[in-house]
Parts: structure tokens; sequence; C-alpha cells
């Protein structure tokens, strides 16, 4: 058996092109025979939908006094996604105006993530708000545990010791 020459890296690419051209042309040909070369072309591009556009400051203080007449008729906070429903608009058109009244102080946030609701700031509501999840409670201290490397040596002793009593 002759040695076979080892390629250099641009002779290796050379034969990988080649093999490359022959099997796209053996595809179109094979795609040509059977009429389906032109069903096989790339779907057009679609283009890119409108540009959004900000809501002006008007369109922000209506959303705003909506959310506030809204939470005044409510008798319990509300999460955003009752706000949103109620007001016919979608849950992050709903959330800027909402953090705005936050920061504002004309709105109370109580709970988190889902738990979440929104009642008006100084209004006593009948039902507590809800919380979501209950608040934590200190976790205890953690065990801390020796390096690896002396663990190893207690279980090497404990091998020992039980060697020694057999």
């Amino acid at each position: 058996m002759a040695a076979e020459k080892r390629l250099t890296r641009a002779a290796l690419r050379q034969r990988v092109r080649a093999m490359a051209r022959d099997i796209a042309d053996g595809l179109v040909e094979l795609l040509e025979r059977h009429g389906r070369w032109d069903e096989a072309a790339p779907a057009p591009v679609e283009e890119p939908g409108p540009k959004r556009v900000r809501r002006s400051e008007a369109a922000l203080e209506e959303v705003c006094a909506e959310v506030i007449d809204l939470l005044r008729r409510a008798k319990e906070p509300l999460a955003i996604s009752a706000i949103a429903d109620a007001l016919g608009l979608g849950r992050r058109e709903v959330a800027h105006p909402l953090s705005l009244l936050v920061e504002e102080g004309k709105l109370l946030r109580s709970g988190t993530r889902r738990g979440t609701r929104y009642s008006l700031a100084g209004r006593r509501t009948l039902a507590p708000p809800r919380t979501g999840r209950p608040p934590r409670t200190q976790r205890p201290p953690r065990t801390v545990r020796p390096p690896k490397t002396l663990r190893s040596s207690k279980k090497k002793e404990r091998k020992r010791s039980t060697r020694r009593k057999r």
C-alpha cells in the first residue's frame, strides 16, 4: 500500500469547493428536470411594519385619567391585566401610565410580579390588597463546610479507624 500524500490546506479547500459545486449543480439539474426549480425560489422578504409612534402627552394624560377613574369605581385593588381589559388597551400600553401615576404618588402598588395590584393612594379599600406570595422570612445561616481537603482527610481517618476495628 502506497502512503498517501498529505494535502495542503489550499489543495483541500479546492477539493471541497469543487465537491460543493458538483452537488449544487446536480441539485439544480434535478429540480429543473422535475419542473420544481421555480417553486424552490426563496419567498420574497417582507417589508417591516410601520414605525412605532410615541404617544403624545395629551394621550398619556387621557389614559392616566381613565385609570384613576376606573380605580375610583373599583371596590378593590386591580391587576394590570384587569385595568387593561377594562380600558380596552394592551397590558404594555397601560404599564407606562401606571408607573407614572405611582411615581407621582397618585397610585399605590402592592405585591410583586403576577400578584401586583394597583389602588388609589390615600383610599382605604374594603378588601385588603393581595400581595402575591408571602414575604420571605430570613433564612437560617448557612453552615460552613470545611474545605474539601479537610473533608477528604477526615474520610481517610474514618476508613483507617474502621480497618483497625476489624
